[in-house]
Protein backbone atom coordinates (compact mmCIF):
# COMPACT_ATOMS: atom_id res chain seq x y z
CA UNK A 1 0.00 0.00 0.00
CA UNK A 2 1.50 3.38 -0.88
CA UNK A 3 1.03 6.45 1.35
CA UNK A 4 0.05 10.20 0.09
CA UNK A 5 2.59 12.80 1.16
CA UNK A 6 1.30 16.34 1.68
CA UNK A 7 3.60 19.12 0.47
CA UNK A 8 2.79 22.33 2.01
CA UNK A 9 4.36 25.34 0.53
CA UNK A 10 4.82 28.90 2.20
CA UNK A 11 5.64 32.21 0.65
CA UNK A 12 9.35 33.00 1.44
CA UNK A 13 8.87 35.37 3.86
CA UNK A 14 12.26 37.99 2.97
CA UNK A 15 13.11 41.24 4.85
CA UNK A 16 13.28 44.75 3.20
CA UNK A 17 15.21 46.86 4.48
CA UNK A 18 14.58 50.59 4.24
CA UNK A 19 17.80 52.94 4.09
CA UNK A 20 18.13 56.67 3.36
CA UNK A 21 21.56 58.65 2.78
CA UNK A 22 21.69 62.52 3.41
CA UNK A 23 24.55 64.04 2.24
CA UNK A 24 25.60 68.33 2.31
CA UNK A 25 29.14 69.55 2.17
CA UNK A 26 28.58 71.27 5.75
CA UNK A 27 27.68 68.34 7.62
CA UNK A 28 29.07 65.62 5.49
CA UNK A 29 27.17 62.14 4.85
CA UNK A 30 24.35 60.49 7.06
CA UNK A 31 23.10 57.09 6.55
CA UNK A 32 20.42 55.14 8.59
CA UNK A 33 18.44 52.14 7.89
CA UNK A 34 14.97 51.45 9.31
CA UNK A 35 14.32 48.71 11.62
CA UNK A 36 17.39 48.17 13.17
CA UNK A 37 19.69 48.88 16.04
CA UNK A 38 23.00 47.62 14.86
CA UNK A 39 25.16 48.61 12.15
CA UNK A 40 24.83 46.98 8.70
CA UNK A 41 26.84 47.14 5.40
CA UNK A 42 24.94 47.93 1.95
CA UNK A 43 26.47 47.73 -1.34
CA UNK A 44 25.83 50.77 -3.33
CA UNK A 45 24.60 51.19 -7.17
CA UNK A 46 27.87 51.58 -9.45
CA UNK A 47 25.61 55.32 -10.63
CA UNK A 48 26.02 56.75 -6.92
CA UNK A 49 27.31 60.08 -6.21
CA UNK A 50 29.59 59.19 -3.46
CA UNK A 51 30.61 55.76 -2.89
CA UNK A 52 29.65 54.22 -6.22
CA UNK A 53 29.35 50.66 -6.09
CA UNK A 54 31.58 49.97 -2.40
CA UNK A 55 29.86 48.22 0.46
CA UNK A 56 29.40 51.00 3.13
CA UNK A 57 27.99 51.26 6.74
CA UNK A 58 24.05 52.14 7.91
CA UNK A 59 23.54 53.22 11.22
CA UNK A 60 20.32 51.76 12.35
CA UNK A 61 17.49 54.56 12.87
CA UNK A 62 13.65 54.31 13.13
CA UNK A 63 12.24 56.10 10.50
CA UNK A 64 9.10 55.98 7.89
CA UNK A 65 8.11 57.25 4.49
CA UNK A 66 6.11 56.52 1.85
CA UNK A 67 7.09 56.26 -2.24
CA UNK A 68 4.96 59.31 -3.59
CA UNK A 69 2.92 58.28 -6.41
CA UNK A 70 4.83 58.49 -10.02
CA UNK A 71 1.98 60.82 -11.69
CA UNK A 72 2.47 63.58 -9.49
CA UNK A 73 4.98 66.27 -11.83
CA UNK A 74 7.05 67.57 -8.73
CA UNK A 75 7.71 64.60 -6.77
CA UNK A 76 7.39 65.50 -2.90
CA UNK A 77 7.42 63.41 -0.18
CA UNK A 78 8.17 63.52 3.63
CA UNK A 79 10.24 61.35 5.92
CA UNK A 80 9.85 61.07 9.42
CA UNK A 81 13.15 60.41 11.78
CA UNK A 82 10.93 60.82 15.13
CA UNK A 83 13.51 61.28 18.07
CA UNK A 84 17.20 61.52 16.96
CA UNK A 85 19.80 61.89 19.18
CA UNK A 86 21.34 65.62 19.95
CA UNK A 87 24.33 64.90 17.45
CA UNK A 88 21.85 64.23 14.56
CA UNK A 89 19.88 66.92 15.37
CA UNK A 90 22.52 69.42 15.70
CA UNK A 91 23.67 68.40 12.15
CA UNK A 92 20.58 68.71 10.48
CA UNK A 93 20.01 72.29 12.69
CA UNK A 94 22.99 73.14 10.11
CA UNK A 95 21.27 72.27 7.51
CA UNK A 96 18.19 73.60 7.70
CA UNK A 97 20.38 76.83 8.80
CA UNK A 98 22.82 76.18 5.32
CA UNK A 99 19.43 75.68 3.10
CA UNK A 100 19.18 78.83 1.49
CA UNK A 101 22.98 78.55 0.29
CA UNK A 102 23.10 77.45 -3.00
CA UNK A 103 24.84 74.43 -1.76
CA UNK A 104 21.96 72.07 -1.21
CA UNK A 105 21.25 69.10 1.05
CA UNK A 106 20.19 65.55 -1.43
CA UNK A 107 18.36 62.47 0.43
CA UNK A 108 18.90 59.10 -1.63
CA UNK A 109 16.20 56.73 -0.66
CA UNK A 110 17.38 53.16 -1.12
CA UNK A 111 15.78 49.70 -0.84
CA UNK A 112 17.52 46.22 -0.23
CA UNK A 113 15.98 42.56 -0.24
CA UNK A 114 17.31 40.29 2.31
CA UNK A 115 20.16 37.80 0.72
CA UNK A 116 21.07 41.10 -2.06
CA UNK A 117 22.49 43.24 -0.15
CA UNK A 118 25.43 43.89 -2.58
CA UNK A 119 23.07 46.50 -4.68
CA UNK A 120 19.76 48.13 -4.15
CA UNK A 121 16.65 46.86 -5.44
CA UNK A 122 15.10 50.42 -5.60
CA UNK A 123 17.14 54.24 -5.35
CA UNK A 124 15.31 57.54 -5.64
CA UNK A 125 17.39 60.58 -5.13
CA UNK A 126 15.57 64.05 -3.88
CA UNK A 127 16.80 67.13 -2.41
CA UNK A 128 15.44 68.88 0.99
CA UNK A 129 13.39 71.60 0.43
CA UNK A 130 12.45 72.18 4.95
CA UNK A 131 13.81 70.45 7.60
CA UNK A 132 11.21 70.71 10.90
CA UNK A 133 12.14 69.79 14.35
CA UNK A 134 9.66 69.42 16.95
CA UNK A 135 9.65 67.93 20.34
CA UNK A 136 7.98 64.31 19.04
CA UNK A 137 10.70 64.22 16.41
CA UNK A 138 11.87 65.69 12.92
CA UNK A 139 10.39 66.00 9.57
CA UNK A 140 12.51 66.27 6.11
CA UNK A 141 10.32 67.19 3.28
CA UNK A 142 12.06 66.01 0.29
CA UNK A 143 11.43 67.13 -3.37
CA UNK A 144 12.43 66.14 -6.86
CA UNK A 145 13.57 69.18 -8.15
CA UNK A 146 16.42 71.40 -6.46
CA UNK A 147 15.40 73.90 -4.62
CA UNK A 148 18.50 75.76 -4.70
CA UNK A 149 18.74 76.21 -8.83
CA UNK A 150 15.38 76.93 -9.01
CA UNK A 151 16.37 80.93 -9.06
CA UNK A 152 19.46 80.55 -11.43
CA UNK A 153 19.21 80.37 -14.86
CA UNK A 154 20.79 78.35 -17.54
CA UNK A 155 24.32 78.96 -19.02
CA UNK A 156 23.13 80.33 -22.99
CA UNK A 157 26.00 77.77 -25.31
CA UNK A 158 26.02 77.92 -28.53
CA UNK A 159 25.39 74.27 -28.49
CA UNK A 160 22.10 74.53 -26.49
CA UNK A 161 20.50 78.00 -28.46
CA UNK A 162 21.15 76.86 -31.93
CA UNK A 163 20.54 80.70 -33.02
CA UNK A 164 23.61 82.39 -30.72
CA UNK A 165 27.17 83.39 -32.34
CA UNK A 166 30.17 82.85 -30.53
CA UNK A 167 32.09 86.17 -30.23
CA UNK A 168 34.85 84.94 -28.04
Amino acid sequence: MTTRRRFITRKERRRYYKTFELYHEVVGLLRFVSGRIDPIYFGLESSAPRNAGQMVEYTGHGFEYTLPEQTEENITMDLQLGRVGTDVKSKLKQVRREGKSNSQADVIIREYIEGELDAPVFALRLFVSAITITAQGVVVSLQLNNPAGLNISEIATIERFQGLEDNL
